[in-house]
């Protein structure tokens, strides 16, 4: 994961997004252009949960780490048994302290990701277990282990637009068909 950090170094600048906010009249208009970005400037405090910056490239790889139980390119990341406790309930129904974000009920919180216990509870598509979280910019990704599922949206968009990511989650889930072995 080279493009993954909690800044964006001097060579990379141009690659930032601009970030929009969408007004209530449907019109358009730019919330950060990347020249003022805070990602430009080196951050004097680190947090896993909040201020990261990645690509669409690394974020599929740690997913598919996550998904693999550890594993990625035939190289063990982390133990089993380190995905089985980040993956698993830890704050049940609860709000997550550091960023006052409610799960919902039949939702419980692992270490990094929302999990879904029981998705009718919930209201929610997915299996139960099913990984998800989601950025400020309505980002969002999730991992349905039983699915063998990831699903990632990268947008740009504030503010953070539920419904579009919910329709995103929809819509991959009806595309999914029965594969025969």
């Amino acid at each position: 994961m080279n493009d993954t950090s909690f800044h964006v170094p001097e060579g990379n600048q141009s690659r930032l997004p601009v970030n929009y906010r969408w007004l209530s009249d449907d019109h358009r208009e730019i919330a950060v252009h990347p020249s003022n970005s805070h990602f430009l400037k080196q951050p004097t405090f680190f947090s896993g949960g909040d201020e990261l910056i990645s690509s669409t490239v690394d974020y599929i790889r740690f997913c598919q780490m996550i998904l693999n139980g550890g594993e990625l390119d035939g190289a063990r990341i982390l133990g089993a048994k380190s995905v089985e406790l980040m993956s698993m309930d830890h704050l049940h129904d609860a709000t997550v302290p550091t960023s006052g974000v409610t799960l919902g009920e039949g939702c419980g919180f692992g270490l990094g990701y929302r999990v879904l216990l029981d998705p009718s509870r919930a209201h929610r598509l997915g299996s139960p277990g099913t990984l998800s979280w989601g950025g400020m910019a309505s980002t969002m990704f999730f991992i349905d282990s039983r699915e063998k599922l990831i699903g990632i949206m990268m947008t740009q968009k504030f503010p953070t637009d539920l419904r579009l990511r919910e329709e995103f989650k929809a819509a991959v889930y009806q595309s999914l068909t029965k594969v025969e072995n």
